[in-house]
């Protein structure tokens, strides 16, 4: 894989772990170039939060969520 494929993840695998609710969630670039979120997070918005920061630093690259939301059972919950 390229070295510009793997500075992409890495950089966005830096930002999403300076944020400590993220700490869950893992950005890897598969063999197409397409950087992949996977991991648990506590809540939608956290996820949402980390799809955000992978599509802003992803340089036009496809980003793919497999991030799963351990809080998702939560009543407390909306959909927007």
């Amino acid at each position: 894989m390229p070295q510009s494929d793997m500075s992409g993840s890495n950089d966005i695998q830096s930002k999403i772990q300076a944020n400590s609710s993220l700490s869950g969630v893992t950005a890897t670039t598969n063999d197409k170039g397409v950087i992949e979120l996977t991991g648990t997070v506590s809540s939608a918005q956290d996820r949402k939060e980390a799809v955000r920061i992978a599509k802003e630093n992803a340089n036009g690259k496809k980003v793919k969520d497999h991030i799963k939301v351990s809080g998702s059972a939560n009543s407390n919950s909306t959909n927007h």
